[in-house]
């Protein structure tokens, strides 16, 4: 089967490439606009840098530069009064129109141009501290990244690794429970495939790496108007479709299929971006020796309509539905050999299925007034069965295979069925006052529904686990039907002097379920000391509501939990060496108080601050108080070379270290504290068609509680050794990714081919440590080891 589906995909791109052609054109089409108003720029000046081609706006802030040589360019945009921007990485494509849509900063001094060098890096004007911008193209290409706008961030300062096989974001030593994901201004709770419960991470992503105009990165000090996290915030703004004609891609890689459309309606008033993938491993089944293939599929979507030129109604929905069976099956090691014996495995079974629905009005009501009004639904269903298969062989030295298997016992020891809905109503307004001043503010209000239906059934209930204590059954069947969450924020930004820009405000939150009401001021100072170098610092108090699955684990959690808490302390600087080489550095300081803990005899050391990167749920326990205390110190530094010719590249080093207490009060090493991480991207582009790139991370071993070897031995299962929890640490973590891409330009549209080669020096990182229980020893499991990742997308 699969020899036939790859002589089919062979043949159709042979017979489509014969079609090619010596010369391809493409169009770039946008919209330039003022970043505090929102109003379109008439006027304003596009060249292509290196040309003389270029166009200005019209009347609706828009231009158009038409049958422009297929390759890959940069946009040089300017206006009188406002900062001059550069777009890098704009790939005009075959019969495409690419879409730049451009937002400039007015600049302080009035009637003259003014060129300022910090045109190819995005400022974040509203959060300018700890923040980083990336736009679709430097997602794309990314190497090891699978075109996973999550893994991408990884490679940012201040992102610890979590594993190979999953995206998790471990931002300055915080747990990936502490972030949040918003998309065109809609909060999104987790938007992976085969994500954990409570928590935003998954080995797969779900957004569609084409509809992206650009991502916004907050690793700290963020402000005002975002809320209810404690660690990062990751902002994907989705681009509009095409307004102009119809268009669209099919993609086929490893992982499966996909295709998404877009084009005009209503005589282009509104435009519309359709997208649908699914996996097919399932399809090849019988030639992957995997213990589970998983199963999914996914959706996006984004409709604009302008129902006038002032005001835009945007519809958008990301859905998806997974599912896995696996079959751990049992480990010859783990069998005495050369005699009958007896040992357990476990099967899984996982599905779960999620959508989050959203429109956004934007109303431009004068020169110096413009607001958001945002409804979203969101809906979460996990649903996951562990069976305890027990198993007795014979094992012999000669013998891969377990000899004379018969399975003893199968019996269901844990259960989940849950559902999670939030409902949101938002408006954000702003209001600007001059030159120099804004203010920025909104209200929001949550219904949430949850429902959870979770049973565990020790399936040796005589035997202890882990930590030494004999397990007890429990169960959660528990739904609220209305949770209610409201609050609103305030910010104020002053602009002193022409060179000192003041970010100062807070929030107020409340969440009724457990009666927390929180107040959180936040003051962010940013200094253009020269036109290169600029200086930074920030405070804040951030807060967080703990989670569903933690409020419902036990009838008292609902008085015992509190709303986490963390204090942000930041200074730093970013110096630009040249217009398109930038240098930043920052020093933080993070403070954890009232962090979810376990509460219950023989697990004092348990603290929810090491949890979320895992799949299922990360309950050890069901009791919890908000007793945690912790904090994360460190330095993060990076060097970004954009693509102005045709070399580009990434360096970032992080030094942190995170400690927690939990309600036994010792301060150890967090579970995610990696100390040091280092990330290499080099990229070379060959020519118009053709591009290498290559990845390198090294990341400090992650701590890990040893066994206790003779209390192992005696019970005949790893029990950890409490009295040295996180006291040892895995070996450092090195991975070497290899990636190529190569475009072919037709006059129907264009072939994208890329290949890469992860792990190139297949090192054997590890992944966790088990009790070998023949053995009376700790063995580890490893991770990906050098693994090969391909596919190809035809562009019409």
């Amino acid at each position: 089967m699969f020899k036939s589906y790859a002589v089919i995909i062979i043949t159709i791109l042979f017979l489509m490439s014969s079609n090619s052609v010596s010369a391809q054109t493409g169009n770039i089409f946008g919209k330039v606009i003022d970043e505090k108003t929102k109003q379109p720029l008439i006027g304003a000046n596009i060249l292509i840098m290196g040309s003389v081609v270029g166009a200005s706006t019209g009347i609706n802030g828009e231009y158009r530069i038409s049958n422009i040589p297929v390759d890959i360019y940069r946009l040089k945009v300017s206006y009188i009064g406002y900062q001059t921007k550069v777009k890098t990485d704009v790939v005009v494509k075959s019969n495409r129109t690419v879409f730049v849509n451009v937002q400039v900063q007015p600049e302080a001094i009035e009637g003259e141009e003014v060129v300022v060098t910090s045109g190819y890096f995005e400022r974040l004007e509203d959060s300018p501290i700890s923040s980083q911008s990336l736009n679709n193209e430097e997602v794309r290409r990314s190497p090891g990244s699978r075109e996973d706008v999550s893994r991408m961030i990884q490679n940012l300062p201040g992102v610890n690794p979590t594993s190979d096989d999953r995206n998790d974001l471990v931002i300055r030593g915080g747990s990936p429970v502490e972030v949040q994901f918003l998309m065109d201004n809609i909060e999104v709770p987790n938007p992976n495939h085969f994500g954990t419960q409570g928590a935003t991470g998954g080995p797969i992503g779900m957004i569609n790496t084409e509809f992206i105009d650009k991502v916004n990165f907050y690793s700290g000090g963020f402000t005002s108007g975002y809320g209810n996290k404690l660690s990062g915030v990751m902002e994907i703004n989705l681009r509009e479709g095409n307004k102009q004609k119809f268009g669209g891609k099919l993609d086929l890689n490893f992982g499966g299929a996909g295709a998404y459309l877009e084009g005009p309606f209503a005589s282009g008033k509104g435009s519309y971006l359709i997208s649908a993938h699914r996996s097919f491993l399932d399809l090849f089944k019988g030639l992957l020796d995997y213990g589970g293939v998983p199963i999914y599929s996914n959706t996006q979507g984004k409709i604009n309509y302008n129902l006038s030129p002032n005001h835009e109604l945007s519809f958008l929905w990301l859905g998806g539905d997974d599912k896995i069976n696996i079959d751990y099956d049992q480990d010859l090691d783990d069998f005495e050999v050369n005699k009958i014996d007896t040992n357990y495995y476990q099967n899984v079974e996982f599905k779960a299925r999620q959508l989050t629905v959203g429109s956004n009005l934007k109303s431009i009501w004068s020169n110096s007034f413009h607001t958001i009004l945002t409804a979203s639904h969101s809906y979460s269903t996990y649903m996951n069965d562990v069976f305890e298969v027990d198993v007795k062989g014979l094992h012999t030295n000669k013998s891969k295979k377990l000899l004379e298997k018969e399975e003893i016992a199968n019996r269901l020891s844990f259960s989940n069925s849950s559902v999670e809905q939030i409902s949101q109503l938002k408006f954000d307004a702003n209001m600007i006052l001059g030159r120099t001043l804004m203010l920025s503010s909104g209200v929001y209000a949550k219904r949430n529904n949850f429902d959870h239906d979770i049973n565990y059934i020790p399936p040796h209930p005589n035997k202890v686990d882990q930590y030494g204590q004999l397990p007890n059954q429990w169960n959660i069947n528990v739904a609220f039907n209305s949770a209610y969450k409201y609050g609103g924020y305030l910010n104020i930004k002053k602009n002193l002097f022409n060179f000192l820009t003041i970010n100062a405000g807070g929030r107020i939150d409340h969440f009724d379920i457990i009666n927390s009401t929180s107040f959180s001021p936040r003051f962010t100072l940013l200094m253009d000391v020269t036109n290169n170098l600029t200086l930074h610092s920030g405070y804040g108090i951030y807060y967080q509501n703990p989670e569903f699955i933690w409020i419902t684990s036990h009838k008292n959690n609902r008085n015992e939990l509190k709303d986490l808490r963390s204090d942000h302390f930041i200074a730093g600087l970013n110096y630009l060496i040249n217009p398109d080489l930038k240098l930043s550095f920052e020093v933080y300081y993070k403070k954890y108080h009232n962090y979810t803990v376990a509460n219950e005899d023989g697990y004092e050391m348990i603290s929810m601050a090491n949890s979320g990167a895992a799949y299922g749920i990360d309950l050890y326990t069901q009791k919890l108080t908000s007793k945690g205390e912790g904090f994360a110190k460190g330095l993060d530094f990076m060097l970004q070379q954009k693509m102005t010719k045709s070399i580009y590249g990434l360096l970032s080093y992080s030094y942190s270290k995170t400690e927690h207490k939990a309600l036994d009060g010792i301060s150890r090493p967090g579970g995610f504290d990696s100390r040091n991480v280092i990330n290499l991207i080099l990229g070379y582009k060959l020519d118009k068609g053709n591009e290498i790139s290559l990845k390198f991370k090294y990341a400090g071993g992650r701590p890990y509680t040893p066994f206790d070897r003779n209390m192992s031995k005696e019970a005949g299962d790893g029990i950890l050794d409490l009295t040295n929890i996180n006291s040892e640490r895995y070996e450092d973590y090195q991975r070497l990714d290899l990636r190529y891409d190569r475009r072919e330009f037709y006059d129907w549209g264009t072939i994208i081919w890329y290949a890469s080669v992860e792990n190139i020096l297949n090192k054997k990182n590890v992944l966790n440590h088990y009790w070998n229980r023949a053995q009376s020893k700790t063995n580890f499991n490893h991770q990906t080891a050098l693994f090969f990742v391909g596919g190809c997308s035809l562009e019409f």
